[in-house]
């Protein structure tokens, strides 16, 4: 197929452009400009670069109650009782790089509780934060009460 190369810019006053290919490559031209797209022919995918990077036109997203979208951001809102989310952890909880940690336990928190052994039941240590699997083990039987 014959090209013509134009070396100004085409100002269309306002009319169409009908029936339009955007150009097909493999891969992403080696000296973009600013709102430059292409085809990429791989992946079958739009690409515009930016400035600085070339973006995926042609993603998409599902969102399901619970996740917004921001300029390519996905945020997963708060739980609320009539909406999916995230669960916003409590004073004895905390999440760090990935890691959820649960404190111990105390009179006036929900925590870890700790097992105690036979030398801190029989001592005392840890006693009012401890549960004793002996103790335990003598009141509860099998398909039996506790």
């Amino acid at each position: 197929m014959a090209s013509r190369k134009w070396v100004v810019d085409l100002d269309l006053k306002q009319n169409e452009i009908q029936n339009p290919v955007i150009q097909n490559l493999a891969s992403a031209p080696s000296t973009p400009k600013e709102g430059q797209p292409y085809w990429n022919t791989t992946n079958h995918r739009l690409n515009i670069y930016n400035g600085s990077t070339w973006l995926d036109a042609t993603k998409s997203y599902t969102f399901s109650t619970g996740l917004t979208e921001s300029n390519e951001t996905v945020t997963l809102n708060a739980a609320t009782t009539s909406a999916l989310g995230g669960v916003i952890v409590g004073s004895n909880i905390s999440v760090s790089s990935g890691t959820i940690s649960v404190a111990d336990a105390s009179t006036s928190a929900k925590g870890v509780i700790e097992i105690a052994t036979d030398t801190e039941a029989s001592t005392g240590t840890a006693t009012t934060l401890a549960v004793n699997p002996k103790q335990l083990a003598t009141k509860v039987t099998a398909n039996g009460a506790i």
